[in-house]
């Protein structure tokens, strides 16, 4: 029989014994059966101490298990049963090599095995431990083997100790039987910990599977499993939220992705805090999050929500923006009979309350799911009719001063083409595109002497028409246009803080409002004049550059010459009029 691992092969010989009494190459045998079914630790190491008594004629055989990360005994499997002896053997748990003489001695040597025939007369013990031990022998084997490592190491597993009460002669069968029962306990201590890692690692993908990566809080996937498991028998009271980040996209384009994923992590974090020990909550994607509120009716778990939504609100932001959250509250068995129809209601009170406004908890009710629809119906047609309108409006004023006819088609063809430079998805280069046809709707409230006049204005003029961003503003009342209407109002803010007007500086822009206003610049500078004629290519360039990071963001100078260079502005796409802008029969603007 070949051992795992083992330094020699050993062969049993059936010796005469008294008949009735098991041979060592039974034993061992029996052994291995026993260990081969068992991945319980103890039970191995059990089951070896009492092979090792047995098949070696020992008057004690003890099993250490040893932690090489922690390098201390964990566990004696012993076959003693002398209370005392037994105690002073267990001793040796929570403690290293260092105080353990004899596992030092075993320890040093290059073989595994350590074999004691006389105390008494052995040279490597030292002479106060040889009078404490007195008369008696031992042989131990280190439970290691060559595939078990630690960082590149072989591992120490543990050890196998018997000991004789007298001096002993160990023959050449003794010490394959302390090898083979030694290759036995190190394979089922290996596969035992093999087995507990599995599972351990197991557990771990499980649970990474059921975590959301970004904020560590259960995913869809996880919260759907909890929501199933619990009982829909309609005695206790269930609430679910589900809230939305308000304007979340604005934030990630104003501010980056970084800051955006930093500010989910904080809603979690403000979330789980917020909570109760019994209570739930996970990230369903995006920006959207979903508490699960245990026997709670629908008004304790709208305090819920309205305490999250102020906590949220107050959580700080960069550059002079806030975090809001629309939340819709839902309650079984009030507004659902089971747990799927309770989150479809929680969705729907949610988007009422965007619908409503944003930034507000509503609870549901059956109407909500009808006046979504109408809301959406009505936001739908409106918009279409609305932006229409203001199109129309934007032409009018481009009309209104024939100095600057087509100039806003003009900077909405360079604005939409520094938008696509950058990455931004096909629908925010159209918005910003309509932004840049609408950046100077309000000037339709600026006196015709302010506006047609030739030369410089002064102090009193030039705060009128500074005022046209801000009029803009408000003439973009509609909420599907509440991003464009942002950037319209920022658009001749500058990076060092001294556009109007607000004075915003920096990141606080809007990257969209700085996209307009480079391009608004540019076209202005280039552009003829029945007063002036334009300064030509290569001197507005000029003054980007001098303007880089001042007048102008730093990075939209790179990408707006890089966006001229590579002649993604022709004619063509710089004076021709939008199709929002073409008029139908009668004169009706058509979108």
């Amino acid at each position: 029989m070949r051992g795992v691992g083992t330094e020699r092969v050993f062969t049993l010989q059936r010796s005469p014994m008294v008949t009735g009494t098991p041979s060592p190459d039974r034993i061992v045998r029996e052994a291995a059966a026993l260990i081969g079914a068992s991945l319980d630790v103890g039970a191995t190491l059990r089951a070896i101490a009492d092979a090792a008594k047995r098949a070696l004629g020992a008057d004690r055989a003890s099993c250490y298990e040893y932690d090489v990360e922690r390098q201390v005994v964990t566990a004696v499997y012993t076959t003693e049963t002398e209370p005392r002896a037994r105690r002073a053997l267990e001793w040796a748990c929570g403690r290293g090599p260092d105080a353990l003489p004899l596992w030092r001695l075993q320890l040093a040597g290059a073989d595994r095995m350590l074999a004691i025939e006389d105390y008494a007369t052995c040279a490597d013990l030292p002479a106060a431990l040889a009078r404490d031990l007195g008369s008696g022998a031992l042989i131990g084997v280190r439970l290691e083997h060559a595939s078990v490592r630690t960082n590149g190491e072989v591992s120490l597993l543990g050890t196998l100790f018997c000991s004789y009460r007298q001096p002993r002669a160990f023959t050449g069968q003794d010490r394959s039987i302390a090898y083979g029962l030694a290759n036995l306990a190190t394979l089922g201590l290996a596969n035992a910990r093999l087995h507990a890692q599995t599972l351990r690692s197991l557990e771990t993908a499980e649970r990474l599977a059921e975590t959301d990566e970004l904020t560590g809080l259960p995913n869809r996937r996880a919260l759907e499993r909890r929501l199933e498991a619990i009982p829909a028998d309609g005695e206790r009271p269930l609430s679910v939220l589900v809230l939305d980040l308000d304007n979340f996209k604005q934030i990630n384009d104003a501010l980056g992705h970084s800051v955006g994923d930093d500010c989910l992590r904080a809603v979690a974090r403000t979330i789980e805090a917020a909570l109760r020990p019994h209570d739930d909550a996970g990230r369903l994607g995006g920006e959207e999050f979903l508490a699960i509120l245990p026997d709670t009716g629908s008004r304790g778990a709208w305090l819920v929500a309205e305490r999250l939504r102020a906590r949220i609100g107050e959580l700080p932001m960069p550059g002079g923006h806030r975090l809001s959250a629309s939340f819709g509250v839902a309650s079984m068995p009030d507004h659902a009979r089971c747990v799927a129809d309770l989150v479809r209601a929680a969705d729907t009170a949610m988007y009422a309350a965007k619908s409503a406004g944003r930034d507000r908890s509503v609870v549901y009710d059956p109407r909500d799911v009808q006046t979504v629809r109408d809301v959406n119906q009505r936001a739908q047609v409106g918009h279409e009719g609305f932006v229409g309108s203001v199109l129309a409006l934007a032409a009018a004023v481009d009309a209104r001063d024939p100095r600057t006819h087509a100039h806003s088609a003009r900077v909405g063809a360079i604005a939409g083409a520094i938008a696509a430079h950058i990455g931004m998805d096909g629908d925010r280069v159209e918005e910003v595109r309509i932004a840049g046809l609408l950046h100077d709707v309000g000037k339709v409230g600026v006196s015709d002497a302010v506006l047609h006049k030739p030369g410089p204005l002064t102090a009193p003029e030039w705060r009128e028409m500074a005022r046209h961003p801000e009029i803009g503003a408000n003439l973009l009342v509609h909420p599907e246009l509440a991003d464009i209407r942002d950037w319209i109002l920022h658009h001749h803010e500058r990076p060092d803080g001294r556009g109007y007007p607000h004075g915003l500086s920096g990141d606080a822009i809007p990257i969209e409002a700085r996209v307009l206003g480079i391009s608004d610049a540019y076209e202005a500078m280039t552009a003829d004049r029945p007063y002036r004629a334009g300064i030509g290519d290569a001197r507005a360039r000029a003054e980007l550059v001098a303007g880089r990071g001042t007048q102008f963001d730093a990075a939209l100078v790179d990408v707006l010459l890089a966006v001229l260079d590579g002649g993604l502005l022709d004619d063509a796409a710089t004076t021709r009029v939008p199709l929002a802008l073409e008029t139908g029969p009668g004169g009706l603007v058509t979108t």
